[in-house]
């Protein structure tokens, strides 16, 4: 269990039960569309905003991103993360047949998956449960229920060894390392000779929403529209379907729109390790 100092904005009471047994904070439901109603609760949901700061955790399903396409809409002031569930297939517990996707919505991800989707959203926790803090939240996923733990964690190992074994190939082809195994550069600091720095990437303070500077490569440098053109992920034949299979290797939703996914990416990745992962996209082609 952690502790948020910012409100937490779901779709459906089923999402608000299964979020407060992963979080101690104020969770506000949009009762699906009845948000696009709801002046009253819009009117709370700007003042929280510009307050203690929200987070938009929805589906990842077109209804989810229509629901957040508006809330973003309406908060044009104070901070604003945008968290997001991967594309996990699957039916809830509760309802008889899958929905119209095949996906899960937030009610049905393991509480693991929640959290890594705050982590890599930016969101700092005002407080861990003890039993988070000695396994080492949020990577341990301690003090969550077993249920789904080793899959989740699995799957983000599986993504941070990709992500890995891409930058150690890219920094190897350029810097003429030679025939050394990444295991043996690691051993023998050859990564250092050939210029690799490792960067460590603050939380993000501000609204996800409207571009958090992430420390990159260079000071500063951000992943733009500009890059994902440049790299054949927008723009040109194929281009989806390359950028499909970027986001599939990262699990983030199909659904995120270019502008959405370079703000998700300057967040979570630093340049150098997208450039390793636009790579490795050339390479399985």
């Amino acid at each position: 269990m952690i502790r948020l100092k910012e409100a937490v904005i779901v779709e459906g009471k089923y999402d608000k039960i299964k979020l407060a047994g992963v979080i101690d904070g104020l969770i506000l439901v949009t009762d699906g569309f009845g948000i696009f109603k709801d002046k009253k609760k819009m009117a709370l949901i700007r003042r929280l905003a510009a307050t203690c700061g929200v987070v938009i955790l929805t589906d990842s399903d077109a209804a989810g991103f229509r629901i957040r396409s508006y809330l973003n809409g309406c908060l044009r002031e104070g901070k604003v993360y945008q968290a997001y569930i991967p594309d996990i297939l699957g039916k809830e517990r509760r309802k008889e047949k899958a929905s119209s996707e095949g996906k899960l919505g937030v009610e049905g991800v393991p509480a693991p998956v929640i959290l890594e989707a705050l982590e890599r959203a930016g969101v700092t926790p005002a407080a861990v449960d003890e039993r988070n803090r000695e396994s080492g939240w949020p990577h341990s996923g301690a003090g969550i229920p077993d249920a789904g733990r080793q899959v989740c964690g699995q799957r983000a190992v599986d993504r941070q060894i990709g992500v890995q074994r891409a930058v150690d190939q890219l920094v190897c082809g350029q810097q003429a390392c030679g025939k050394q195994t990444a295991d043996q550069r690691r051993r023998t600091g050859v990564q250092q000779a050939c210029g690799r720095q490792t960067v460590d990437r603050p939380a993000c303070d501000g609204p996800a929403d409207r571009g958090p500077i992430v420390d990159g490569s260079a000071a500063g440098r951000r992943i733009t529209k500009q890059d994902f053109y440049e790299d054949g992920l927008t723009g040109g034949t194929g281009s989806k379907n390359r950028r499909l299979r970027l986001m599939k290797r990262l699990d983030l939703p199909e659904r995120l729109s270019a502008n959405a996914l370079a703000d998700v990416l300057s967040q979570i990745l630093s340049y150098a390790e997208y450039k390793a992962l636009v790579a490795g996209l050339d390479e399985e082609a």
